[in-house]
């Protein structure tokens, strides 16, 4: 199914909402579906960036949240038929009612259980601390997706972690939101004005379309400090990999900051953030500042190395990056989710690959001596014609692992299911999920083959099943085998 996702963006709104609607849109379309927004608002920059991501949009005259906007929405999903996104605080119990009148699969996604009550399929709230206590009336058939492992990271953000934090820091960054109506960033810049540390470096980025734009130039041109602006920065994650610190609104910014292990400083902009900053802010993985904070706090942060080390540990601990990929799997009615396999993964693997069933079913059924899986494995995860996904079922527990070895326009692919979890459907969701990821990774692959051993029939079901077809039989290591293949 395509995705309908209505959320607004103005200069009194800000960007949020439509900014981490973008990172489910980005995976979303990544599996292979399509993605049209639905907006009251949409500035410039934010319109440029959906065309850029090959997004579709439509900007109405409609009044956010009142009849006739949910009578567009439905009748746009009706056409498509998607599911409906929204995120917004006009989005309340009447609208959501509507939308599922209609008999259309909803997602809301929210901050503070602004509605009095829930008709949603899926209430997503990817703020640190939210329960199902704080929505004391939803419908029956509502699920709950709540916590910071359900983050909604664009994939920017996913090439990785910052660097150590340096044991005396001086290069700051200063993030307060798309639009900034209060101008939080002025107070800001004459705060930092007042630390005394030599060679600070500080980075300010702002929207073209803030309109203190002008005066912001002029206060950082004045600084005693390396200062400068930076407006309509596509994509953030090289300036929050090169920070010592961030300064941050207490918005989603916070989650992608936390990924990258970036220690943050926060400033609630908004009524709306307090809640998730607060608890974030409580688990020891930011710290929590007014707006009239007090600049020596800055500058203790910035000469106290453990503080920022511990800071940066946990706010990367609640942030793994794979929200979005959690939120998809419960939407779509998915099994399992993927994940990069990781340096640590080694010894689950290998214990994996040693269990019996899994060794009868392979072309060499010897037992793998541990010295010779590592140095195997180190050399795949270093190999950029390899890749290897660990499947992860709905409690986040691996249950399996797809591996891809690349050469020119073909992918060889290998599937194993954990001896726990076979005969459960894993596996042809792990292949079916395993291809779309190569796939997109690798463009030059056209085809992907599977050899499998003869008598394996279960293995056989499970290619079929994602699609694969018998191309002929084959030998492998002296065993009968069998080929089937998938195209593009």
């Amino acid at each position: 199914m395509n995705l309908i996702i209505r959320a607004d963006a103005s200069q009194q709104i800000g960007y949020g909402h439509v900014m981490r609607c973008l990172a489910l849109a980005q995976a979303w379309q990544d599996r292979g579906g399509e993605v049209l927004f639905l907006a009251h608002e949409l500035p410039p920059a934010l319109r440029q960036r959906l065309t850029t991501e090959k997004m579709s949009y439509l900007v109405g005259g409609n009044q956010p949240g009142d009849e006739e906007d949910a009578a567009f929405v439905i009748e746009q999903t009706r056409a498509q038929s998607a599911i409906v996104v929204v995120d917004g605080y006009p989005f309340g119990a009447d609208y959501q009612q509507r939308i599922k009148a209609a008999g259309l699969p909803l997602l809301v996604l929210d901050d503070y259980a602004h509605a009095d009550f829930y008709a949603a399929d899926w209430v997503l709230n990817q703020n640190s601390g939210a329960e199902e206590w704080l929505y004391p009336r939803y419908a029956e058939s509502t699920r709950f997706l709540l916590g910071t492992r359900y983050a909604l990271i664009r994939r920017e953000f996913w090439r990785g972690r910052r660097d150590q934090p340096a044991p005396v820091g001086r290069k700051i960054l200063v993030t307060l939101g798309g639009t900034d109506p209060q101008n939080i960033t002025r107070i800001v810049i004459d705060k930092l004005e007042q630390i005394d540390a030599p060679d600070l470096d500080v980075v300010i980025v702002v929207s073209a379309a803030n309109p203190q734009i002008g005066d912001l130039q002029a206060a950082v041109s004045r600084s005693r400090h390396a200062m400068r602006l930076e407006t309509n920065v596509s994509d953030m994650t090289p300036l929050m990999a090169w920070a010592d610190l961030a300064l941050s609104a207490a918005g989603g910014t916070l989650w992608e900051l936390a990924l990258l292990g970036v220690p943050t400083c926060a400033l609630i902009t908004a009524e709306n953030q307090r809640g998730g900053a607060e608890a974030f802010a409580a688990s020891g993985a930011l710290r929590l500042l007014d707006i009239d904070f007090d600049p020596d706090v800055i500058g203790r942060l910035l000469t106290d190395e453990d503080t920022r080390t511990r800071l940066a540990a946990r706010a990367q601990a609640a942030v793994d990056g794979y929200g979005v990929e959690r939120v998809i799997m419960r939407v779509r009615g998915e099994k399992l989710w993927l994940r990069p396999a990781q340096a640590d993964d080694a010894r689950l693997i290998w214990e994996w690959a040693n269990e019996p069933v899994v060794r009868a079913a392979s072309f060499n059924s010897a037992p793998i001596p541990w010295e010779d899986h590592v140095r195997w494995f180190t050399g795949k995860l270093s190999d950029p014609h390899a890749l290897i996904l660990i499947g992860m079922d709905a409690d986040d527990l691996p249950i399996g692992q797809v591996r891809f070895d690349v050469e020119g326009a073909e992918a060889i692919i290998s599937v194993m299911v954990t001896t726990a979890r076979a005969g459960k459907g894993f596996g042809a969701d792990l292949i079916e999920r395993g291809v779309q990821r190569v796939l997109r990774e690798h463009p030059s692959v056209e085809r992907v083959l599977a050899y499998i051993k003869t008598e394996n029939s279960a293995s056989i079901r499970a290619f079929e099943k994602a699609g694969f077809a018998f191309k002929q039989d084959a030998t492998v290591k002296d065993n009968p085998a069998r080929l089937y293949t998938r195209k593009r």
